[in-house]
């Protein structure tokens, strides 16, 4: 199992996975499941059989397509991006000998490309799954894939009042790292979303970059910090704000209505002493 999420926002886009790879169902190592090919952010869920002849085409044919350019409309971009991954799926698919799963696509080769770039319009954010399918998620401000992304969907759902779209590069980060993260704490070991997570981004139009060791240990921190707010404001909740002059006190229940008593039944009851 995967996990590669991706975040458009105000000024900036940001891109996480994890780092685990497993072979033959029991070795694993960390590898990089994100790269940089021209103007293109591209993270990718699926076997390297079919992770590895994509991402040499695209090496050769972004660059032969819209050169060194920072910027590439994201139409163009698209349609670039089909030409070259459809062959590649094709010719995978046609020499892989086993299962095929409802989609007829071969159950282990079945895969998912992510891809963030930006043009004249702002950072976009697109999909193309393992039909060779493409579809833009930017209006999303979010979209996961992988096996592990139900995970992430969960997480983000657990984190809506955290509004992407609306958002700085700066909080992209905490947010995307505390995604992923969530996704290995839950989902990890022998289920296969492990290692540790891998963070890409680009703020105000600037290349796209990997986070450093030293940027993660800072993020860290930072998720750290935010859940330790989160949970003491759901003591000041419950306190109704004794500490903190802000805390809104939580609505009395209603009491449930209390039935009439039964003179016979009270008469006949024994006191408390007695019982």
């Amino acid at each position: 199992m995967t996990v590669v999420v991706g975040f458009v926002g105000v000024d900036g886009a940001v891109m996480a996975s994890d780092s685990e790879a497993t072979e033959g169902g029991h070795t694993r190592y960390d590898v990089d499941k994100i790269w940089t090919c021209g103007g293109l952010l591209l993270g990718y869920t699926g076997d390297w059989a079919v992770l590895q002849p994509i991402a040499a085409q695209l090496a050769t044919k972004i660059p032969n397509t819209f050169g060194e350019a920072p910027e590439i409309d994201r139409w163009q971009g698209r349609s670039a991006l089909e030409n070259t991954v459809g062959p590649v799926l094709r010719h995978c698919y046609e020499n892989h000998v086993g299962p095929i799963n409802q989609r007829g696509i071969p159950q282990a080769l079945d895969g998912a490309l992510l891809v963030i770039g930006r043009d004249s319009d702002g950072y976009w954010l697109l999909e193309l799954d393992g039909q060779n399918k493409p579809t833009f998620l930017t209006d999303n401000g979010f979209h996961a894939v992988g096996s592990g992304s139900a995970a992430a969907y969960v997480a983000r759902s657990l984190m809506s009042e955290y509004e992407a779209g609306g958002r700085f590069v700066g909080d992209l980060k905490l947010i995307a790292y505390r995604t992923v993260q969530n996704c290995i704490d839950t989902i990890g070991g022998p289920l296969g979303v492990g290692g540790h997570v891998l963070l890409w981004s680009s703020e105000n139009n600037s290349p796209f970059v990997k986070a450093t060791e030293k940027d993660t240990q800072v993020i860290e921190v930072g998720v750290d910090q935010w859940r330790a707010i989160e949970r003491d404001s759901l003591r000041q909740v419950r306190l109704g704000g004794a500490e903190e002059p802000e805390g809104v006190p939580l609505p009395e229940l209603p009491s449930p209505a209390t039935p009439e008593p039964d003179e016979e039944a009270t008469s006949e009851a024994p006191a408390a002493e007695d019982r």
